[in-house]
């Protein structure tokens, strides 16, 4: 009989797919076969035929999604020896004539490659906004507060950049604005996104990080906004504030930390980081 199958962890599990709750870990395979329900695919279906001896690839399969998975994946490729032997699997995994002999020792040379994970380095964010009846505020940087609070006054442009990294980073940025709504382009490193001199209010933000090492670090940003206080960490350009309220953006916290991390303890006034109206 042939037909499509499905396997988790090389045994068939003998109802519908439907029924499959996939697990952490598991190396799930939909296969097509020729012969032998299934026994052409290395396994024994229902019994009566005796299974063929195919090369099992789940373990290189399981590590291989590992390091797709992992966030340290690009910091893991810019090792020459580790990036070699991962093309390598990825050539063998679609080689139909590996053995398993050849297979094993695959998955033992990658990962033993998988370079140790570096102390990353501390990325320091710096912001100002330019505040109602204010204008330019100094600039802020890891986290504090750049705007006012408890004075009622709307934040109308902000510049976000990354000072004095190594990594391979950048960070580019989008406000909602008053009577415009989103804006039409991402600004970035320190350019202005928002307007001066038109009495426009910051309704919503977004951010996020660009470059090689972005998928290392994560980027927490929080808003004050009208009427509703302080919301909840949004990161990695989720938007942040109000959308369909009027509501102004009155104050902003920002910082990069290593991928995995939390943001810092602060005050939250209402947990979710964005509300809409729309």
């Amino acid at each position: 009989m042939s037909g499509w199958m499905y396997s988790v962890n090389n045994t068939f599990p003998g109802y519908g797919f439907d029924g499959y709750k996939p697990v952490d870990g598991d190396v799930l395979r939909v296969q097509f076969t020729l012969w032998g329900y299934g026994a052409d695919l290395g396994q024994n279906f229902q019994g009566g035929m005796t299974p063929i001896n195919t090369t099992d690839k789940t373990n290189l399969t399981a590590l291989l999604g590992e390091i797709n998975s992992s966030p340290n994946k690009s910091q893991y490729m810019k090792d020459s020896t580790f990036s070699s032997l991962y093309n390598q699997a990825y050539a063998m995994m679609m080689n139909l004539e590996a053995t398993n002999k050849q297979i094993k020792d695959m998955y033992t040379n990658l990962k033993a490659a998988i370079p140790a994970p570096a102390n990353l380095e501390s990325v320091n964010c710096t912001y100002r906004t330019h505040v109602q009846d204010v204008g330019w505020q100094d600039w802020k940087s890891n986290g504090v507060m750049s705007g006012t609070t408890g004075q009622s006054l709307r934040l109308e442009g902000i510049e976000v950049k990354l000072d004095d990294t190594t990594a391979d980073l950048g960070i580019q940025y989008q406000t909602h604005i008053e009577n415009i709504g989103w804006e039409d382009a991402w600004k970035s490193n320190g350019d202005l996104s928002g307007t001066t001199g038109r009495s426009l209010r910051l309704e919503a933000i977004r951010i996020q990080l660009t470059g090689g090492d972005a998928d290392n670090y994560d980027i927490y940003y929080q808003v004050h906004a009208q009427n509703v206080g302080w919301m909840g960490w949004a990161k990695n350009g989720e938007n942040s504030g109000t959308a369909g309220f009027a509501y102004r953006l009155e104050g902003i916290k920002i910082v990069v930390v290593p991928k995995g991390e939390t943001p810092p303890d602060t005050t939250i006034d209402q947990a979710q980081s964005f509300i809409s109206n729309n």
